[in-house]
């Protein structure tokens, strides 16, 4: 019995060659190249998608209790709670959605304070109802 692994390997192999056996009538041979590029980067774009899932799934960290998630990513600094968010859609959705993560800023304006104003409103919406606690400091240049 094939491994699921190999079954993704062996799909997207089957894929790739029929898309490349596939009879196009292009006036440009630019544009059929284009869209065989764009298929074959859709479908390994899709089997990596599911190959991470798979490998997600039977990883330990990446499947933390939300509890126990949020209360070490209260720990964190603004910019690595951004970061940790980063990790796959179960830590995105869960980070984001913990409002009380979101209800202490401490924001340091400085040479990039223009990155600050387009993320403000994100901040404050993740908070949701909850009481905001802002700290802005503004850093020498």
């Amino acid at each position: 019995m094939a491994t699921p692994i190999r079954a993704d390997e062996d799909a997207l192999r089957t894929a790739v060659r029929n898309i490349a056996c596939s009879a196009y009538a292009p006036t440009d041979l630019h544009d059929a190249f284009e869209r065989t590029r764009a298929k074959i980067h859709a479908l390994v774009t899709e089997a990596l998608q599911s190959v991470a899932a798979d490998l997600n799934r039977t990883n330990a960290v990446v499947t933390l209790p939300p509890e126990l998630l949020c209360c070490v990513a209260n720990y964190l600094p603004l910019a690595d709670r951004v970061r940790v968010a980063l990790v796959c859609r179960y830590w995105r959705s869960t980070i984001l959605a913990a409002s009380s993560l979101w209800s202490s800023l401490d924001i340091e304006l400085g040479t990039r304070a223009h990155i600050w104003s387009v993320a403000i409103d994100a901040l404050f919406a993740r908070s949701a109802d909850q009481p905001l606690s802002l700290e802005l400091r503004v850093a020498p240049r």
